[in-house]
């Protein structure tokens, strides 16, 4: 049985009063058979580290960067099911980070953080991979809905009968 199946019967035990430590234990367990990678590039330290110790108490595996230079540093050497990325950072920004990475194939998902809607440059960049654009301050939880669901393999669930 794979993460994805597994995750979906978590979900449902809890809604069967199955909570607290035994569901989080349950949910680590299962989930370090599959351990997801993800890369954070951030140059806000608070928030990078905020957002690790969120994430690695799920059960993913975490890099940190704190700009887009040490970020193309860090996938020059390794790949990710994930990248989560400020868009304004010194040294070498989102923007070019996030073209670099189309202008060497990589295929990594990819989660936009920024503190401006109106961010002309998101809108005149085609960057593919990008599953969504969270404005921040965000709420933590739906960080992680959006990182739950930019791993999920919706063939995989459908064929399942889970998904629509």
């Amino acid at each position: 049985m794979n993460y994805f199946k597994i995750f979906v019967l978590l979900d449902r035990a809890q809604g069967f009063g199955i909570s607290g430590n035994s569901f989080n234990n349950m949910w680590r367990f299962f989930y370090m058979a599959n351990l997801k990678k993800i890369l954070i590039v951030e140059d806000e330290e608070n928030i990078r580290c905020l957002l690790s110790e969120v994430l690695s108490n799920k059960g993913f595996e975490v890099n940190l960067a704190q700009d887009g230079q040490e970020s193309v540093d860090q996938l020059g050497n390794k790949s990710f099911d994930l990248v989560i990325t400020d868009i304004n950072m010194p040294r070498l920004n989102g923007i070019e980070m996030l073209k670099w990475m189309k202008k060497t194939d990589r295929k990594e998902k990819i989660i936009i953080m920024t503190g401006d809607p109106t961010d002309e440059r998101l809108r005149n960049v085609d960057i593919p991979h990008v599953e969504k654009r969270l404005l921040k301050p965000f709420k933590l939880n739906n960080l992680l809905d959006v990182v739950i669901a930019s791993m999920v393999n919706k063939g995989e669930l459908q064929n399942a009968g889970l998904y629509e």
